[in-house]
């Protein structure tokens, strides 16, 4: 996956287009590593998508995770 097709998801998601992911479901999820640029901020968003409860913690100085948030809801 491209980092272009990702950022077009994102984008897709925030317009209230984007479609669900064929994913396992499962009752919780945790996403952490200490190494940058994995993509950890990119699957919490999908995630989150995806489920009807939820809770997140952006712990990240950069806040991106929240910065998607404020512009998709």
């Amino acid at each position: 996956m491209s980092i272009d097709s990702i950022t077009d998801r994102q984008e897709q998601i925030a317009k209230g287009k984007g479609k669900a992911l064929d994913m396992p479901k499962f009752k919780s999820y945790c996403v952490c590593n200490l190494r940058g640029g994995i993509g950890k901020t990119t699957l919490a968003f999908n995630i989150s998508h995806l489920v009807d409860k939820l809770l997140v913690v952006d712990t990240c100085p950069q806040g991106n995770l929240s910065y998607y948030y404020d512009n998709a809801y």
